[in-house]
């Protein structure tokens, strides 16, 4: 008779491809689809305004470190500025933590003595399709990178924890790792003190205290000394700023449906998904208590999973409210790790089924939620976009109410395509300005009419506008790369009529062509200098 663990023993490495690959759509498809939305937008903004702007200007008005800004700069400056290359950065750190969130779920599932193959794919398939941790992870802000310090500070805990259970010494690389991981997440966001917390709190779980020798006192305070000393300016930004956060947000703490909301970064919205989650947790959790050794880490991982959020719902109700879902997404990582754990249970012959059913509807009802998702952006800004685009002639102003909302539509702007990249010649030497205001004022129109129709009609992304001048004559020509004219637009069309009056009115030849290399349209007005210069509109009026 086949055993639970068969299939995963057999089809292990075919199994976790699926899952990389299942992993890899939730958090990648469709990232080129989605428009930034306002928190986005300003990552993009900041980091595209140099480091200078970074470490002098933002630390005035932020309480976040300007640290993720500048490792978003960095990566625009490899990856490109556009908004594939935005979101790279998080789907990098995303699949990143896969690896090491596997690697910590082997160790937990040697400790207690199950199948590690199991327990590695029940882990990341949860872990796969984890709804807000898969929504974390496409945006351009800083939880993905905290996702991934979170979970190799989680390795590092239980390789410290097996170290320590060996008689072997705190310092090693393990420890050096938990520290960098520790000072890491404390740079990333200014909520990174409570995830700091946590982790110290977890160390002194897993070191076997009774145990330590001198050197091991040394190097854990040695550790701690090291991490405030490079957390310190965080710090100082942190204090200088969050007296005026306090009084200037405009977020409101709230108690309804509490527990749903400070639940669902573990599991999903949905109750199914909080019992189903809650089953595998319990008996991951039965699995560690069950084993002297795994009792510490049971611990360590309970404070990982849930001391963070139990801190910032005490914040928000005492000092200032928190975004709590997204800034403690990286919380599930423990969390998930003692679920897929759960997978493991097997007392009786028919033991395996419950968190075998658990799994199973969890994951089922999890990718559903994420398959819906990614069919509701959060903010259509291209909408908006596509809708003013028709709308908006040269010379029209636009004005965005709140004013936060123009740095989310300027990306859209720009990465629906609809930026509009001009370039102007003037070879005259300042010829325009003698001749005949009503001259100029008739070109300026033709000029204007043609950069209209190339905007709004032929969706042109660049246009050329060039001046140039002889002996005799006076041209402007206007080109761009857009839809291009048919035989039957260049006669018809209100704006072509009205650019061919104007000509006419001036005694000015007006022609219209395909610009060059059989693209786009090329407008062109050639004006005569010596009736530029007598001013033939007012005579023909």
């Amino acid at each position: 008779m086949m055993t639970p663990s068969a299939p995963a023993r057999f089809f292990f490495w075919p199994l976790l491809l699926a899952i990389v690959l299942l992993a890899l759509w939730g958090r990648g498809w469709g990232i080129w689809l989605e428009p930034m939305w306002l928190d986005e937008a300003y990552s993009a903004y900041a980091a595209a305004q140099g480091w200078d702007f970074l470490w002098h200007v933002v630390p005035r008005y932020e309480t976040h470190p300007p640290f993720y800004y500048s490792l978003l700069r960095a990566w625009t400056l490899l990856a490109g500025d556009g908004l594939v290359a935005h979101r790279l950065l998080g789907l990098v750190c995303g699949m990143l933590s896969l690896p090491l969130i596997a690697l910590a779920a082997a160790r937990l599932a040697r400790i207690v003595n199950v199948d590690r193959r199991v327990v590695v794919l029940a882990t990341l398939l949860i872990v796969a399709v984890s709804p807000v941790v898969v929504e974390m992870t496409r945006e351009i802000r800083p939880y993905p990178a905290m996702i991934l310090t979170y979970a190799g500070a989680c390795l590092a805990l239980l390789h410290i924890a097996e170290r320590r259970e060996a008689g072997l010494p705190l310092f090693g690389r393990p420890y050096i790792a938990y520290l960098g991981c520790t000072a890491l997440i404390l740079w990333l966001h200014n909520l990174g003190p409570l995830y700091a917390a946590a982790l110290g709190l977890a160390l002194l779980c897993v070191i076997r205290l009774q145990s330590m020798a001198k050197a091991d006192w040394l190097w854990l305070a040695a550790g701690g000394c090291f991490v405030i000393a490079v957390w310190l300016p965080a710090l100082f930004i942190l204090l200088d700023q969050a007296p005026e956060w306090i009084k200037a947000t405009w977020l409101h703490f709230s108690t309804r449906d509490l527990w749903r909301r400070a639940t669902m970064l573990y599991t999903g919205p949905r109750d199914d998904m909080r019992a189903m989650a809650a089953i595998l947790l319990l008996l991951g959790g039965a699995l560690l208590w069950r084993t002297p050794r795994g009792r510490p880490l049971l611990a360590a991982l309970g404070i990982l999973a849930f001391l963070p959020l139990l801190l910032s719902l005490l914040i928000s109700a005492t000092i200032t409210p928190v975004f709590i879902v997204r800034t403690m997404t990286a919380l599930a990582t423990p969390a998930l790790l003692l679920m897929g754990l759960g997978i493991g249970w097997g007392r009786g012959r028919y033991g395996w089924l419950l968190p075998a059913a658990a799994l199973v509807w969890l994951a089922f009802a999890q990718f559903g939620m994420v398959a819906a998702t990614r069919a509701h952006p959060q903010g259509d800004w291209y909408r908006a976009v596509a809708w003013l685009q028709p709308r908006f002639a040269p010379g029209d102003q636009l004005f965005a109410y709140p004013n936060e909302g123009a740095l989310p539509f300027d990306r859209a702007v720009r990465d629906h395509g609809s930026q509009l990249a001009w370039s102007l010649s003037d070879d005259t030497d300042g010829l325009i300005d003698t001749i005949d205001q009503s001259v100029r004022i008739a070109l300026f129109r033709i000029a204007q009419e043609a950069i209209n129709n190339a905007v709004r009609h032929a969706q042109a992304n660049v246009l050329e506008l060039k001046l140039k001048s002889t002996a005799h004559a006076l041209t402007i020509e206007v080109a761009d790369d857009g839809q291009g004219l048919s035989r039957s637009d260049r006669s018809a069309g209100g704006g072509i009529d009205n650019m061919v009056t104007r000509a006419r009115l001036i005694s000015a030849k007006l022609t219209l062509g395909t610009a060059r290399e059989g693209k786009g349209t090329v407008m062109r007005v050639q004006m005569p200098l010596t009736l530029a210069k007598a001013g033939l509109l007012e005579e023909s009026k």
